[in-house]
Protein backbone atom coordinates (compact mmCIF):
# COMPACT_ATOMS: atom_id res chain seq x y z
CA UNK A 1 0.00 0.00 0.00
CA UNK A 2 2.86 2.65 1.29
CA UNK A 3 4.61 1.51 -2.14
CA UNK A 4 1.92 2.36 -4.29
CA UNK A 5 1.14 5.93 -2.48
CA UNK A 6 4.79 6.79 -3.29
CA UNK A 7 4.50 5.55 -7.18
CA UNK A 8 1.16 7.53 -7.23
CA UNK A 9 3.01 10.91 -5.08
CA UNK A 10 6.27 10.68 -7.50
CA UNK A 11 3.30 10.59 -10.85
CA UNK A 12 1.31 13.60 -9.37
CA UNK A 13 4.79 15.05 -8.80
CA UNK A 14 5.68 14.42 -12.64
CA UNK A 15 2.50 15.70 -14.31
CA UNK A 16 3.09 18.56 -12.23
CA UNK A 17 6.38 19.24 -12.85
CA UNK A 18 5.88 18.42 -17.12
CA UNK A 19 2.71 21.06 -16.57
CA UNK A 20 4.83 23.74 -15.43
CA UNK A 21 7.22 23.21 -18.44
CA UNK A 22 4.33 23.46 -20.95
CA UNK A 23 3.36 26.67 -19.24
CA UNK A 24 6.45 28.48 -19.13
CA UNK A 25 7.23 27.16 -22.67
CA UNK A 26 3.54 28.74 -23.90
CA UNK A 27 4.20 31.97 -21.49
CA UNK A 28 7.07 32.70 -22.94
CA UNK A 29 5.62 33.20 -26.51
CA UNK A 30 2.96 35.58 -25.08
CA UNK A 31 5.70 37.20 -23.00
CA UNK A 32 7.33 38.25 -26.19
CA UNK A 33 4.96 39.34 -28.11
CA UNK A 34 2.70 38.36 -31.40
CA UNK A 35 1.16 39.54 -33.86
CA UNK A 36 -2.69 39.13 -34.06
CA UNK A 37 -5.39 40.28 -36.25
CA UNK A 38 -7.98 41.78 -34.35
CA UNK A 39 -11.59 40.76 -36.10
CA UNK A 40 -14.73 42.77 -36.65
CA UNK A 41 -18.29 42.20 -37.41
CA UNK A 42 -17.92 43.47 -40.67
CA UNK A 43 -15.40 41.22 -41.73
CA UNK A 44 -12.66 43.87 -40.95
CA UNK A 45 -8.95 42.34 -39.83
CA UNK A 46 -6.54 45.06 -38.00
CA UNK A 47 -2.96 43.84 -37.34
CA UNK A 48 -1.88 44.59 -33.51
CA UNK A 49 1.03 43.23 -31.80
CA UNK A 50 -0.48 41.78 -28.36
CA UNK A 51 1.65 40.96 -25.07
CA UNK A 52 1.12 39.27 -21.81
CA UNK A 53 2.08 41.61 -19.06
CA UNK A 54 5.17 40.04 -17.11
CA UNK A 55 3.27 39.75 -13.81
CA UNK A 56 0.46 38.09 -15.56
CA UNK A 57 -2.15 40.17 -14.90
CA UNK A 58 -3.31 41.70 -17.83
CA UNK A 59 -2.60 41.67 -21.54
CA UNK A 60 -1.80 44.82 -23.86
CA UNK A 61 -0.88 45.14 -27.23
CA UNK A 62 -1.10 48.42 -30.11
CA UNK A 63 -0.57 48.95 -33.61
CA UNK A 64 3.41 49.45 -34.55
CA UNK A 65 3.48 52.61 -36.17
CA UNK A 66 4.60 56.11 -34.74
CA UNK A 67 3.32 57.97 -31.65
CA UNK A 68 3.16 61.52 -30.95
CA UNK A 69 5.41 61.40 -28.43
CA UNK A 70 8.24 58.04 -28.19
CA UNK A 71 7.73 57.24 -24.59
CA UNK A 72 4.10 57.57 -24.59
CA UNK A 73 2.63 53.96 -23.86
CA UNK A 74 -0.70 55.25 -23.42
CA UNK A 75 -1.80 54.02 -26.98
CA UNK A 76 -1.46 50.46 -25.81
CA UNK A 77 -4.93 49.24 -24.66
CA UNK A 78 -4.68 47.59 -21.30
CA UNK A 79 -7.43 43.97 -20.74
CA UNK A 80 -7.08 43.02 -16.90
CA UNK A 81 -7.41 39.38 -17.01
CA UNK A 82 -10.33 40.31 -14.44
CA UNK A 83 -12.64 41.76 -17.24
CA UNK A 84 -12.16 38.27 -19.31
CA UNK A 85 -14.80 36.08 -18.00
CA UNK A 86 -14.23 33.32 -20.44
CA UNK A 87 -11.59 31.97 -23.66
CA UNK A 88 -13.04 30.09 -26.39
CA UNK A 89 -11.70 28.30 -29.72
CA UNK A 90 -12.87 28.47 -33.50
CA UNK A 91 -16.06 30.11 -34.67
CA UNK A 92 -17.97 30.08 -31.42
CA UNK A 93 -19.19 33.86 -31.20
CA UNK A 94 -21.74 35.82 -33.31
CA UNK A 95 -18.68 37.61 -35.18
CA UNK A 96 -16.63 34.66 -36.42
CA UNK A 97 -20.27 32.59 -37.20
CA UNK A 98 -21.40 35.40 -39.04
CA UNK A 99 -17.48 36.39 -40.94
CA UNK A 100 -17.27 32.41 -41.78
CA UNK A 101 -20.47 32.49 -44.05
CA UNK A 102 -18.15 34.07 -46.21
CA UNK A 103 -15.95 31.07 -48.22
CA UNK A 104 -13.18 33.46 -48.85
CA UNK A 105 -12.85 34.59 -45.30
CA UNK A 106 -13.07 31.10 -44.02
CA UNK A 107 -10.05 30.16 -46.16
CA UNK A 108 -8.07 33.13 -45.37
CA UNK A 109 -8.60 32.98 -41.54
CA UNK A 110 -8.48 29.11 -40.30
CA UNK A 111 -11.21 28.06 -37.61
CA UNK A 112 -8.18 26.26 -35.97
CA UNK A 113 -6.24 29.61 -35.34
CA UNK A 114 -9.07 31.92 -33.93
CA UNK A 115 -9.90 32.63 -30.46
CA UNK A 116 -12.23 35.17 -28.44
CA UNK A 117 -12.02 36.53 -25.13
CA UNK A 118 -15.77 36.95 -23.77
CA UNK A 119 -15.17 40.12 -21.60
CA UNK A 120 -17.36 41.03 -18.73
CA UNK A 121 -18.69 43.81 -19.83
CA UNK A 122 -20.78 42.08 -22.66
CA UNK A 123 -18.29 42.31 -25.68
CA UNK A 124 -16.11 39.73 -27.22
CA UNK A 125 -12.66 40.43 -28.56
CA UNK A 126 -12.05 38.32 -31.85
CA UNK A 127 -8.77 37.27 -32.54
CA UNK A 128 -6.66 35.11 -34.94
CA UNK A 129 -3.35 33.86 -34.94
CA UNK A 130 -0.38 33.34 -37.36
CA UNK A 131 -0.50 29.29 -36.58
CA UNK A 132 -2.64 27.19 -34.62
CA UNK A 133 0.62 27.15 -31.82
CA UNK A 134 0.29 30.42 -31.18
CA UNK A 135 -3.33 30.05 -30.97
CA UNK A 136 -3.02 27.50 -28.38
CA UNK A 137 -0.29 29.47 -26.43
CA UNK A 138 -2.74 32.07 -25.65
CA UNK A 139 -6.21 29.89 -25.30
CA UNK A 140 -4.51 27.53 -22.91
CA UNK A 141 -2.13 30.38 -20.75
CA UNK A 142 -5.21 32.72 -20.69
CA UNK A 143 -7.96 30.28 -19.72
CA UNK A 144 -5.27 29.24 -16.77
CA UNK A 145 -4.94 32.52 -15.16
CA UNK A 146 -8.08 33.45 -15.63
CA UNK A 147 -9.55 30.99 -12.96
CA UNK A 148 -6.66 31.64 -10.41
CA UNK A 149 -8.04 33.65 -7.35
CA UNK A 150 -5.95 36.98 -7.21
CA UNK A 151 -5.14 36.02 -2.88
CA UNK A 152 -3.60 32.53 -4.82
CA UNK A 153 -1.17 34.27 -7.12
CA UNK A 154 0.21 36.46 -3.74
CA UNK A 155 0.43 33.58 -1.35
CA UNK A 156 2.41 31.59 -4.06
CA UNK A 157 4.54 34.31 -5.01
CA UNK A 158 5.23 34.57 -1.05
CA UNK A 159 5.89 30.98 -0.47
CA UNK A 160 8.50 31.11 -3.09
CA UNK A 161 10.28 34.39 -1.81
CA UNK A 162 10.23 32.17 1.58
CA UNK A 163 11.72 29.47 0.65
CA UNK A 164 14.41 31.10 -1.06
CA UNK A 165 14.90 33.32 1.79
CA UNK A 166 15.35 29.78 4.39
CA UNK A 167 17.45 28.34 2.15
CA UNK A 168 19.89 31.15 1.62
CA UNK A 169 19.68 31.67 5.35
CA UNK A 170 19.96 28.06 6.57
CA UNK A 171 23.96 28.17 5.36
CA UNK A 172 24.54 24.77 8.11
CA UNK A 173 22.20 23.39 5.63
CA UNK A 174 19.91 21.82 8.80
CA UNK A 175 16.78 22.75 7.96
CA UNK A 176 16.83 24.95 11.00
CA UNK A 177 17.73 28.77 11.43
CA UNK A 178 20.11 29.87 14.41
CA UNK A 179 20.01 33.60 15.57
CA UNK A 180 23.13 34.13 13.78
CA UNK A 181 21.90 32.79 10.28
CA UNK A 182 18.73 35.10 11.21
CA UNK A 183 20.61 38.06 11.98
CA UNK A 184 22.41 37.58 8.34
CA UNK A 185 19.00 36.64 7.08
CA UNK A 186 17.95 40.24 8.04
CA UNK A 187 20.98 42.19 6.45
CA UNK A 188 19.85 39.71 2.71
CA UNK A 189 16.68 41.23 3.30
CA UNK A 190 17.88 45.12 3.01
CA UNK A 191 17.54 45.87 6.45
CA UNK A 192 18.67 47.24 9.54
CA UNK A 193 18.08 46.16 12.56
CA UNK A 194 19.96 46.03 15.95
CA UNK A 195 20.84 42.54 17.70
CA UNK A 196 18.47 43.28 20.43
CA UNK A 197 15.36 43.69 18.28
CA UNK A 198 16.67 41.15 15.88
CA UNK A 199 17.13 38.48 19.35
CA UNK A 200 13.30 39.56 20.65
CA UNK A 201 12.01 38.57 17.13
CA UNK A 202 13.76 35.26 17.37
CA UNK A 203 12.66 34.25 20.25
CA UNK A 204 8.65 35.36 20.01
CA UNK A 205 8.44 33.31 16.74
CA UNK A 206 9.43 30.33 18.58
CA UNK A 207 13.01 29.39 18.84
CA UNK A 208 13.32 25.93 20.77
CA UNK A 209 16.27 24.11 22.12
CA UNK A 210 16.87 21.28 19.97
CA UNK A 211 19.10 18.85 20.03
CA UNK A 212 21.83 19.23 16.84
CA UNK A 213 25.95 18.89 17.51
CA UNK A 214 26.15 21.93 19.63
CA UNK A 215 23.40 20.45 22.48
CA UNK A 216 20.89 23.30 23.86
CA UNK A 217 20.95 25.58 21.08
CA UNK A 218 18.16 27.63 20.10
CA UNK A 219 16.57 26.99 17.03
CA UNK A 220 13.55 28.09 14.18
CA UNK A 221 12.50 25.58 12.07
CA UNK A 222 10.10 26.40 8.47
CA UNK A 223 7.67 27.62 10.52
CA UNK A 224 8.92 29.69 13.18
CA UNK A 225 11.31 31.41 10.11
CA UNK A 226 7.94 32.31 8.90
CA UNK A 227 6.63 34.02 12.77
CA UNK A 228 10.01 35.64 12.43
CA UNK A 229 9.41 37.03 8.88
CA UNK A 230 6.04 38.21 9.88
CA UNK A 231 7.65 40.10 12.76
CA UNK A 232 9.70 41.54 10.73
CA UNK A 233 7.20 42.73 8.62
CA UNK A 234 4.95 44.76 10.33
CA UNK A 235 3.05 47.23 8.16
CA UNK A 236 2.68 50.45 10.19
CA UNK A 237 1.78 52.31 7.03
CA UNK A 238 -0.82 50.04 6.37
CA UNK A 239 -2.01 50.24 9.99
CA UNK A 240 -2.44 54.13 9.87
CA UNK A 241 -4.93 54.09 6.48
CA UNK A 242 -6.87 51.24 8.39
CA UNK A 243 -7.27 53.24 11.72
CA UNK A 244 -8.77 56.60 10.16
CA UNK A 245 -11.89 55.02 10.53
CA UNK A 246 -12.10 51.77 12.20
CA UNK A 247 -14.18 51.13 15.10
CA UNK A 248 -14.21 48.41 18.16
CA UNK A 249 -16.23 44.90 17.28
CA UNK A 250 -19.65 45.18 18.51
CA UNK A 251 -20.72 41.39 18.42
CA UNK A 252 -20.11 38.65 20.77
CA UNK A 253 -17.43 37.00 20.99
CA UNK A 254 -14.96 39.35 20.37
CA UNK A 255 -14.74 40.69 23.46
CA UNK A 256 -11.16 39.36 23.60
CA UNK A 257 -10.65 41.97 20.32
CA UNK A 258 -11.70 44.79 22.53
CA UNK A 259 -9.63 43.82 25.58
CA UNK A 260 -6.49 44.28 23.52
CA UNK A 261 -7.54 47.27 21.82
CA UNK A 262 -7.67 45.43 18.00
CA UNK A 263 -10.38 47.53 16.26
CA UNK A 264 -12.42 46.10 12.64
CA UNK A 265 -14.14 47.35 9.82
CA UNK A 266 -17.99 46.90 9.42
CA UNK A 267 -19.21 46.75 5.38
CA UNK A 268 -20.04 50.12 6.08
CA UNK A 269 -16.64 51.19 6.89
CA UNK A 270 -15.13 49.23 3.65
CA UNK A 271 -18.09 50.54 1.50
CA UNK A 272 -16.90 53.97 2.48
CA UNK A 273 -13.32 53.21 1.50
CA UNK A 274 -14.20 51.73 -1.69
CA UNK A 275 -16.11 54.37 -2.78
CA UNK A 276 -14.50 57.28 -1.26
CA UNK A 277 -10.43 56.43 -1.68
CA UNK A 278 -10.08 53.88 -4.03
CA UNK A 279 -12.73 54.96 -6.54
CA UNK A 280 -14.24 51.63 -7.17
CA UNK A 281 -17.13 51.44 -9.15
CA UNK A 282 -18.21 48.31 -7.81
CA UNK A 283 -18.75 48.61 -3.79
CA UNK A 284 -22.57 46.93 -2.85
CA UNK A 285 -22.85 45.37 0.19
CA UNK A 286 -22.45 41.87 -2.04
CA UNK A 287 -19.31 43.09 -2.95
CA UNK A 288 -17.98 44.15 0.19
CA UNK A 289 -19.38 40.96 1.89
CA UNK A 290 -16.64 39.20 -1.16
CA UNK A 291 -13.90 40.97 0.47
CA UNK A 292 -14.53 39.40 3.88
CA UNK A 293 -15.37 36.14 2.95
CA UNK A 294 -11.96 36.05 0.26
CA UNK A 295 -9.52 37.60 2.73
CA UNK A 296 -10.56 38.03 6.37
CA UNK A 297 -8.76 34.91 8.24
CA UNK A 298 -11.27 35.24 11.69
CA UNK A 299 -13.92 33.02 11.10
CA UNK A 300 -16.06 34.91 13.53
CA UNK A 301 -15.18 37.79 11.80
CA UNK A 302 -16.33 36.42 8.57
CA UNK A 303 -19.62 35.58 10.29
CA UNK A 304 -20.54 38.81 10.91
CA UNK A 305 -18.89 40.88 8.01
CA UNK A 306 -16.54 42.55 9.60
CA UNK A 307 -12.75 42.93 8.86
CA UNK A 308 -9.61 42.84 11.16
CA UNK A 309 -6.67 44.59 9.88
CA UNK A 310 -4.99 41.85 8.81
CA UNK A 311 -7.76 40.94 6.79
CA UNK A 312 -7.34 44.28 5.15
CA UNK A 313 -3.32 44.01 5.16
CA UNK A 314 -4.62 40.36 3.06
CA UNK A 315 -6.66 42.32 0.77
CA UNK A 316 -4.33 45.47 -0.10
CA UNK A 317 -1.81 43.04 -0.36
CA UNK A 318 -3.41 40.70 -2.72
CA UNK A 319 -5.44 43.41 -5.02
CA UNK A 320 -4.03 42.74 -8.84
CA UNK A 321 -5.97 45.58 -10.49
CA UNK A 322 -3.78 48.48 -10.39
CA UNK A 323 -4.00 49.37 -14.06
CA UNK A 324 -7.25 50.11 -15.71
CA UNK A 325 -8.93 51.14 -19.22
CA UNK A 326 -7.71 54.15 -20.24
CA UNK A 327 -10.22 57.03 -20.61
CA UNK A 328 -10.80 56.53 -24.74
CA UNK A 329 -12.07 60.26 -24.88
CA UNK A 330 -10.81 63.16 -23.14
CA UNK A 331 -13.67 66.08 -23.03
CA UNK A 332 -15.60 68.30 -20.87
CA UNK A 333 -19.20 67.64 -20.19
CA UNK A 334 -21.69 68.31 -22.86
CA UNK A 335 -21.79 70.46 -26.29
CA UNK A 336 -20.92 73.91 -24.43
CA UNK A 337 -17.55 72.24 -22.57
CA UNK A 338 -15.14 74.82 -22.38
CA UNK A 339 -11.96 74.59 -24.13
CA UNK A 340 -9.41 73.29 -22.28
CA UNK A 341 -9.76 70.61 -19.07
CA UNK A 342 -6.43 70.24 -17.13
CA UNK A 343 -5.81 66.79 -15.02
CA UNK A 344 -4.54 67.83 -11.80
CA UNK A 345 -2.74 64.11 -10.64
CA UNK A 346 -1.51 64.02 -7.25
CA UNK A 347 0.81 60.95 -5.94
CA UNK A 348 2.08 60.18 -2.37
CA UNK A 349 4.30 58.16 -2.02
CA UNK A 350 4.10 56.28 0.63
CA UNK A 351 5.99 53.47 0.88
CA UNK A 352 7.91 50.20 -0.84
CA UNK A 353 8.71 46.46 -0.17
CA UNK A 354 11.19 43.98 -0.31
CA UNK A 355 13.28 46.13 -2.68
CA UNK A 356 16.75 44.47 -4.05
CA UNK A 357 20.18 45.18 -3.23
CA UNK A 358 22.65 46.68 -5.62
CA UNK A 359 24.73 44.91 -7.68
CA UNK A 360 27.33 43.53 -5.43
CA UNK A 361 26.03 44.52 -2.25
CA UNK A 362 26.87 41.97 0.53
CA UNK A 363 24.54 40.82 3.18
CA UNK A 364 26.07 44.06 5.30
CA UNK A 365 25.46 46.33 2.93
CA UNK A 366 22.14 47.53 3.18
CA UNK A 367 20.43 50.03 0.95
CA UNK A 368 19.47 53.66 1.27
CA UNK A 369 16.35 54.10 -1.03
CA UNK A 370 14.81 56.79 -2.74
CA UNK A 371 12.60 57.26 -5.45
CA UNK A 372 11.95 59.71 -8.47
CA UNK A 373 9.17 60.26 -10.44
CA UNK A 374 9.33 61.62 -13.85
CA UNK A 375 6.60 62.44 -16.02
CA UNK A 376 6.79 62.33 -19.51
CA UNK A 377 4.75 63.46 -22.91
CA UNK A 378 3.69 66.49 -23.78
CA UNK A 379 6.41 68.99 -23.54
CA UNK A 380 4.32 71.01 -20.77
CA UNK A 381 3.22 68.12 -18.45
CA UNK A 382 6.98 67.35 -18.43
CA UNK A 383 8.79 67.06 -14.28
CA UNK A 384 10.64 65.56 -12.42
CA UNK A 385 10.27 65.12 -8.43
CA UNK A 386 12.28 63.12 -6.05
CA UNK A 387 11.67 61.87 -2.16
CA UNK A 388 14.38 62.01 0.11
CA UNK A 389 16.35 59.05 0.89
CA UNK A 390 15.66 56.48 3.60
CA UNK A 391 19.01 55.34 5.71
CA UNK A 392 19.74 51.59 5.96
CA UNK A 393 16.12 49.96 4.90
CA UNK A 394 15.59 48.55 1.64
CA UNK A 395 13.01 45.68 2.98
CA UNK A 396 10.22 49.05 4.18
CA UNK A 397 11.55 52.40 3.90
CA UNK A 398 8.27 54.95 4.25
CA UNK A 399 8.31 58.34 2.89
CA UNK A 400 4.85 59.85 2.96
CA UNK A 401 5.60 62.43 0.59
CA UNK A 402 3.12 64.11 -1.38
CA UNK A 403 3.88 65.63 -5.10
CA UNK A 404 0.90 67.19 -7.26
CA UNK A 405 1.33 67.64 -11.35
CA UNK A 406 -0.90 69.32 -13.69
CA UNK A 407 -1.33 67.54 -16.93
CA UNK A 408 -2.64 69.17 -20.15
CA UNK A 409 -2.12 66.16 -22.52
CA UNK A 410 -2.89 63.32 -19.57
CA UNK A 411 -3.85 60.96 -22.29
CA UNK A 412 -0.20 61.09 -24.01
CA UNK A 413 1.26 61.19 -20.52
CA UNK A 414 3.37 58.22 -18.90
CA UNK A 415 4.70 58.66 -15.52
CA UNK A 416 8.05 56.65 -14.56
CA UNK A 417 8.59 55.36 -11.13
CA UNK A 418 12.54 54.73 -10.63
CA UNK A 419 13.94 53.83 -7.05
CA UNK A 420 17.30 54.57 -6.84
CA UNK A 421 20.32 54.04 -3.92
CA UNK A 422 21.85 56.46 -2.48
CA UNK A 423 25.64 56.12 -2.70
CA UNK A 424 27.96 57.93 0.16
CA UNK A 425 30.61 58.49 -3.03
CA UNK A 426 30.12 58.35 -6.73
CA UNK A 427 26.79 58.32 -8.94
CA UNK A 428 23.62 56.75 -7.17
CA UNK A 429 22.64 53.17 -8.17
CA UNK A 430 19.62 51.75 -10.21
CA UNK A 431 17.44 49.70 -7.68
CA UNK A 432 13.77 48.75 -9.60
CA UNK A 433 11.64 50.76 -11.46
CA UNK A 434 7.92 51.01 -13.25
CA UNK A 435 6.64 52.89 -16.27
CA UNK A 436 2.31 53.53 -16.57
CA UNK A 437 0.27 55.56 -18.53
CA UNK A 438 -1.21 58.07 -16.25
CA UNK A 439 -4.94 57.45 -17.55
CA UNK A 440 -4.65 53.81 -17.11
CA UNK A 441 -3.33 54.32 -13.60
CA UNK A 442 -6.83 53.62 -11.08
CA UNK A 443 -7.41 55.47 -8.18
CA UNK A 444 -6.84 55.39 -4.32
CA UNK A 445 -4.24 53.29 -2.28
CA UNK A 446 -1.96 50.58 -4.42
CA UNK A 447 0.56 48.64 -4.61
CA UNK A 448 2.58 49.15 -8.17
CA UNK A 449 4.49 46.47 -9.00
CA UNK A 450 8.58 47.11 -9.90
CA UNK A 451 10.58 45.78 -12.25
CA UNK A 452 14.59 45.53 -12.92
CA UNK A 453 16.55 47.19 -15.49
CA UNK A 454 15.30 44.24 -17.93
CA UNK A 455 12.33 44.76 -17.02
CA UNK A 456 11.83 41.38 -15.30
CA UNK A 457 9.31 40.94 -12.67
CA UNK A 458 10.60 41.73 -9.19
CA UNK A 459 8.11 38.83 -7.39
CA UNK A 460 7.99 40.53 -3.78
CA UNK A 461 9.24 44.29 -4.58
CA UNK A 462 6.63 46.62 -4.75
CA UNK A 463 6.24 50.82 -4.23
CA UNK A 464 2.66 51.54 -1.99
CA UNK A 465 1.31 55.06 -3.53
CA UNK A 466 -2.10 56.85 -2.66
CA UNK A 467 -2.99 58.34 -6.13
CA UNK A 468 -5.77 60.95 -6.62
CA UNK A 469 -7.13 62.31 -9.91
CA UNK A 470 -8.99 65.79 -10.30
CA UNK A 471 -10.04 66.87 -13.76
CA UNK A 472 -10.49 70.78 -13.88
CA UNK A 473 -11.82 72.97 -16.76
CA UNK A 474 -10.30 76.11 -17.53
CA UNK A 475 -11.50 79.06 -20.01
CA UNK A 476 -9.51 82.13 -19.98
CA UNK A 477 -7.37 81.71 -17.06
CA UNK A 478 -9.98 81.05 -14.70
CA UNK A 479 -11.58 77.39 -13.21
CA UNK A 480 -14.58 77.23 -14.25
CA UNK A 481 -15.51 73.66 -12.83
CA UNK A 482 -14.51 70.64 -11.19
CA UNK A 483 -15.52 67.12 -12.21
Amino acid sequence: MMLSQKKAAEAEEARRIQEKREFDKSASILLHGCSLWIISSNKRADSRTFYLSSDYEMIYYRDDGPYRYPLAKSKATIIDMSDIKDVCSGYRTDVFQSCAEDKKFAATYREDCCFSFLLTFGTTLDLVAENREICAAWTNIVQRLIKEDPSEIYENRLKKFLRKCFRLADTSGDGHLGFEECVKLVGYLNKQVSRETTLKFFMAAGATAIYTESPGVALLDRDGFHKFYRLLTDRKDLKDVFMKIAAFPVVEGLDELVKHGHKVWTLHHLRAFLKDSQKEQRCSNDECKKIVQMFEPGELLRLTDQLSFTGFQNYLLHQKQFLQKADSEWKGPGNNAPPIRILKLSITVISAQHLPKAEGKDWKSITDPYVQIKLLGDPRDCSKEQTDFVANNGFGPTWNKAFKFLLYEPEDAVIRFKLKDKASFGSDVFIAHCIIPVMSMKEGYRHIQLFDKQDNLLAMSTLFVLVEKEPIYYANGHVLLRD
